[in-house]
């Protein structure tokens, strides 16, 4: 999916307040990112056309990640960029964009939280 980095970045900066980890429900018409522990939780719906642009899915797709990782990752991202999630079941998250006016470019990888049963 593509999306402004200001939007991601307000969901991480709200999960980062109730939980260590976020997680991401990704169907065909929005992105879901919310975060719990015992006594509060958060959910942020992005729904297509409003927060982000651009969404396509081969199916549903739902990981978790550390935001410990990602906050680090979104630093180097800027508050206002277009950038691209592809988001798999319980596989790493490869986040794409472009700096320095579109001549540069940027991939970065993250692995996702697994949870143990």
């Amino acid at each position: 999916l593509k999306l402004n980095s200001g939007e991601l970045q307000k969901g991480l900066k709200v999960s980062a307040s109730i939980s260590d980890y976020i997680t991401f429900d990704c169907n065909d018409e929005k992105l879901v990112m919310t975060s719990s522990e015992d006594l509060s939780s958060m959910t942020l719906d992005l729904i297509k056309g409003e927060e982000y642009e651009e969404i396509s899915f081969e199916k549903p797709a739902k990981s978790s990640f550390s935001l410990d990782y990602f906050t680090q990752l979104m630093k180097g991202v800027g508050p206002n960029r277009d950038i691209f999630l592809n988001i798999g079941n319980s596989y790493p998250m490869k986040m794409d964009f472009n700096f320095a006016e579109e001549m540069g470019h940027a991939r970065y990888l993250l692995a996702p939280r697994i949870e143990s049963n």
